[in-house]
């Protein structure tokens, strides 16, 4: 499962940015995963 860190991922993105959303998301699931749904 994914959590945003804040409220929810519509607060996360305008108020941290699409960077640190992504790079929040990446660290979440297994690296196999990871590979399969985000990219570089």
């Amino acid at each position: 499962m994914i959590a945003p860190e804040l409220g929810d991922f519509n607060e996360d993105l305008p108020r941290l940015g699409a960077d640190r959303l992504t790079r929040n998301l990446r660290a979440q699931p297994a690296p196999e995963d990871a590979a399969a749904f985000l990219q570089a």
